[in-house]
Formats: structure tokens, sequence, C-alpha cells
């Protein structure tokens, strides 16, 4: 069942995302870090007529992503192999040696600072485009929320640190004991560390990917498990 945490919308500081953008025409490098970024970064970059050409290298956190920026014709010159976060980005060949290129990164408002400053302690001027925001919905599903308060939900999935923070803010302090019981499933063990900091003393489990069909598939060996017990 469906139950969003965490709404995607624009910026709302429109005159600063035109000033972010316009760092792109002097990029070496520019960098997405989620297809969310690639939907709104590129919308922003059309309105403003502005170009990612040749030379400039475009390298994106994941599968997800290329595949949104080869969708909309641009060519991926760098995805990581198998980490598909911040350090995974940082292994690439083409972020080893930076000093003096112009990197541009394509993010939420938010996020972490770790590929920034790595790429900064490198010598590279770095720039941010925050081209979307994450907020609460407006709405939330009360018949989803009263089928886990009566015990009808067996895994919840959580796919980032900010969606564990919107999901508690979400729950009312009587009904805490739901995150700190649940059987979360995740896509990374960075999320997991994160929500054992918050409090859920549940099962966590991490699929072997960021997709939906690994997460999917994590869920499905946990349960064929817990039915062979």
């Amino acid at each position: 069942m469906r139950f969003p945490v965490t709404t995607i919308c624009e910026v709302e500081n429109l005159s600063q995302l035109e000033s972010a953008v316009a760092h792109v025409r002097q990029a070496d490098k520019v960098i997405f870090v989620s297809p969310n970024a690639v939907e709104f970064g590129l919308k922003a970059l059309k309105t403003h007529a502005i170009r990612i050409d040749p030379p400039t290298g475009v390298l994106a956190i994941g599968p997800g992503t290329a595949n949104r920026l080869r969708e909309q014709g641009l060519p991926v010159s760098g995805i990581p192999l198998d980490q598909f976060n911040s350090e995974g980005l940082l292994k690439l060949p083409q972020l080893v040696q930076v000093k003096g290129q112009k990197v541009v990164i394509f993010r939420g408002e938010g996020g972490r600072e770790q590929l920034h400053d790595r790429l900064v302690a490198l010598g590279a001027r770095v720039d941010y485009v925050e081209c979307y925001k994450r907020s609460l919905p407006e709405q939330i599903d009360t018949r989803t929320m009263a089928m886990w308060r009566n015990g009808e939900i067996d895994v919840v999935t959580l796919t980032s640190n900010t969606a564990a923070d919107h999901l508690l803010q979400i729950l009312s302090l009587s009904d805490h004991d739901l995150f700190e019981n649940a059987v979360i499933a995740t896509v990374s063990t960075r999320t997991q560390q994160y929500c054992r900091q918050l409090g859920c003393t549940g099962q966590i489990l991490v699929s072997a990917g960021p997709g939906d069909e690994a997460l999917v598939s994590r869920i499905n060996d946990w349960r064929a498990q817990a039915q062979r017990q």
C-alpha cells in the first residue's frame, strides 16, 4: 500500500535557482544525484535556455538517474558500478583529478555535504543547483494509519533519511511506538543506521541495490524466511 511521507516540488526562490543554473555554462562536469534532480534540473535549464554540451561531462549517482538523463538525450560519462551514493561517485575516475575544474551538483534542498567537501578538498570549484525540495504531504492516508495501528502492516519501506524524519513528524506522540517496533525495509545501510538512531528497535531489512526491484526482492526473502520458521 502507498503511504507517501514526502512530497517533491519546485523550490520557491526562483531567482536563486536562475543564478545557480547559470554556473552550468562554465562547468567542466555536472553531477545529478537523483532522478528528481534530473527532472527538476533539466526543467530549470530549459526555462533559462541553458544547455549541457560537450565537453562537459555528465555524471549520475545510479542507474535510475542515468536512465532519466539518457531519456532526455544526455549521454552519461560516469556512473558508480555498485555503490550508488556520494562515496561511489567519488570513486569514479572522472572525479579523481579535478583540481581547477568547475563542478556543478544538481540536488534537492538540504542534502549531504560529503561530495561537495571532498571535491573542494581535491581542488575543484563546486556549486549547487538545488532545484527541488522535499516537504510533508498535505494529506495523510488515515485508512492506512488505521491498518497500521491494528497490526495489519507487516513492513514499512523508507528509502531515505528524510522519509524517516517525515514519518516521525506524521506519527503523533501516541503512535511513536509504531515506528519503534516496525519492520523497516530500506535501500542503504546509512538509512538503516539512521532509523536506529531515531529509535527503531525492530528488524531493518537492507536491499542489495537502490531500485524498487531490489527492495521488493529483499522483502520477499524476509517473508519467505519468516514462513519457514
